[in-house]
């Protein structure tokens, strides 16, 4: 809880969030917590900044995966290989041959966001299209791009319509909000440049994990 009163969270990102409150049985206490999101944002800004501290936290977040977590937490012992059958999904699994129904993706904030970030206009623009699929889908694993660009190679949809349902809720719409969440916190378009590296550091390609 000390990091709450570091002057850092006087950002307009930190403004005006709900302490979460929990309850223990005994003996009976009221615990303060803070919402995952400001958490989340603030040890990205300081991970940014070179802090140790953050950087641990992050190398200690990007180690274990979430679902190996949950498993630690209950007690599951699965082997790695069941683990991996049960979990990852194939290229041809995440991207479809045919494209789906045009979705929404990139809200409104998003698209101010990386205007801002990028000095360019969200549309017609190919500085922001580089920037779009650098941030987004230049991080999926190297067989499920290059199959997403086979199938989509004339370019007459756009790149997330060839998603599975599954793969587009659980991986990308993720990603997609991942990325909105770095550029909230980044000054400029360098300091979104770090904030973008530290994050992902060590963590490779997108991980086609749906079980979490």
């Amino acid at each position: 809880m000390r990091f709450l009163y570091n002057t850092d969270l006087k950002l307009s990102w930190a403004k005006g969030f709900t302490f979460c409150k929990f309850k223990t049985e005994e003996p009976r206490v009221v615990i303060k917590g803070v919402p995952k999101e400001i958490i989340r944002k603030y040890w990205i800004k300081e991970a940014g900044k070179g802090n140790p501290e953050a950087l641990l936290i992050i190398d200690i977040l990007t180690d274990t995966s979430l679902d190996e977590s949950v498993a630690i937490a209950f007690g599951i012992d699965r082997t790695f290989e069941e683990r991996k059958a049960n979990r990852i999904l194939t290229a041809e699994e995440v991207i479809l041959d045919d494209p789906r129904v045009w979705e929404f993706h990139f809200n409104k904030e998003w698209q101010e966001q990386a205007q801002r970030i990028t000095g360019h206009p969200w549309k017609r623009s190919i500085v922001m299209a580089n920037f779009i699929s650098r941030t987004v889908y230049k991080r999926l694993p190297d067989e499920v791009y290059h199959r997403l660009v086979a199938v989509n190679q004339k370019r007459n949809y756009c790149h997330h319509q060839f998603f599975s349902v599954e793969a587009d809720e659980y991986i990308l719409r993720r990603h997609i909000q991942d990325v909105l969440s770095l550029m909230r916190i980044s000054d400029d378009k360098a300091d979104f440049t770090k904030n973008y590296q530290t994050f992902f550091q060590g963590r490779g390609k997108l991980s086609m994990d749906i079980n979490f």
